[in-house]
């Protein structure tokens, strides 16, 4: 089943809500401008068995909120300009991934 099904986006609360919308605030300036908020069981119940992912020790389990990240062509004025501005970057053997990941 899909994971942004219209059965499935009406049972977000508010709290992922306000959460989500601050990831997304704070990823736009990078170029990760797609940001959609999940239940963890329902990542699990679609992801190969490499990568799951196991839920914390504490916590609301397979209910917790797990935020998917990805980019448009957006993130490419952002990534050259950190490529051309940052040697860590630039000199990065996985310089997209070095970006993804300090962002």
């Amino acid at each position: 089943s899909c994971l942004l099904s219209p059965s499935r986006a009406h049972r977000m609360s508010p709290a992922w809500t306000t959460r989500t919308d601050e990831v997304r605030y704070a990823l736009h300036a990078k170029g990760l401008d797609i940001v959609v908020p999940l239940r963890l069981r329902w990542y699990n119940d679609v992801a190969p068995p490499s990568s799951l992912i196991t839920p914390s020790s504490g916590g609301a389990r397979g209910d917790a909120l797990v935020v998917l990240v990805g980019n448009s062509r957006a993130l490419w004025p952002a990534f050259c300009a950190a490529h051309d501005t940052d040697p860590v970057i630039g000199d990065a053997t996985h310089p997209v991934d070095l970006y993804v990941a300090r962002a």
